[in-house]
């Protein structure tokens, strides 16, 4: 794992820009804190991609420590916010049940001035091969509470960088939707499209051009998404309570098209 720590996220990458940090709390339980910066805020909000990157980082964390020796695979990332953040965003995770098949792990997000949104992560537990990777817990299970185990930074953006994360990352805004590029500033750990930017970049198909907040966003995810460019297609299904209801398509264009994801988000138009 220190390898891991080491090794990844690389000197230029998306978590670095973040200045995401995790923290061991406890069997079952960690934490991870981000500040939002100038270039994390758009219009008073955070951009696509902020929360759902550190939900996905949190949640990863703790499934492989839940299902070691074996290994997992996310399924889905379900993420509901009826408040704004400001100043610094503390996220608790916990795992809720490791079954035989499924993991099952929440996250709950707080700013400064309390809790604003919620996070589930399911995850599917895949028994060990010969090419599972191998992690040192017995290493990790030394540490103290309160350890970081994902480097800080400093963030590696250069000085010429985009002043926004939206624009780092590549989202792109598309008559569609949207579309990225699989970069190194956004793949894995092995080398597909981030998790959580995957779902920030149906986050910003969805909203699109017209602007707004999402307030619920669930991602399903099916494949990995390797080569690129990742393109989400936005399909309106309806509104309800003044919010506007979209099914996000993600495929992997570089790939023949190959469905990657498939997001449900509601959107409100007017947020307060």
């Amino acid at each position: 794992m220190a390898d891991l720590a080491t090794e990844y996220p690389p000197v230029q990458h998306v978590l670095r820009d973040l200045s995401l940090a995790i923290d061991a709390t406890g069997e079952g339980r960690a934490a991870a804190r981000t500040v939002l910066t100038p270039s994390l805020v758009r219009d008073g909000e955070p951009v696509p991609g902020v929360l759902t990157t550190v939900v996905d980082a949190l949640g990863g964390h703790l499934a492989m420590f839940a299902v070691a020796p074996d290994w997992m695979a996310t399924g889905e990332l379900t993420l509901h916010r009826w408040g704004t953040p400001t100043g610094t965003i503390a996220y608790d995770g916990t795992v809720l049940r490791r079954g035989r098949t499924l993991l099952v792990v929440r996250v709950t997000v707080v700013g400064d001035e309390g809790p604003v949104a919620a996070a589930t992560m399911t995850f599917a537990i895949l028994p060990r091969r010969g090419d599972t990777p191998v992690v040192d817990l017995t290493a990790l299970g030394a540490l103290p509470a309160g350890t970081t185990l994902v480097p800080e930074g400093p963030p590696a953006a250069p000085p010429d960088a985009p002043s926004s994360l939206s624009a780092a990352l590549g989202y792109l805004v598309t008559t569609e939707g949207a579309e990225v590029a699989v970069t190194p500033y956004v793949r894995n750990s092995f080398g597909a499209l981030n998790g959580g930017v995957v779902a920030g970049l149906a986050e910003t198909a969805a909203i699109g051009a017209a602007g707004g907040v999402a307030r619920q966003l669930t991602v399903h995810y099916l494949r990995q998404a390797t080569v690129g460019p990742v393109v989400a297609r936005r399909r309106a299904l309806g509104a309800l309570g003044g919010l506007d209801g979209i099914e996000v398509e993600v495929v992997d264009r570089g790939a023949g098209d190959r469905r990657c994801a498939l997001a449900t988000v509601l959107v409100d138009r007017a947020p307060r």
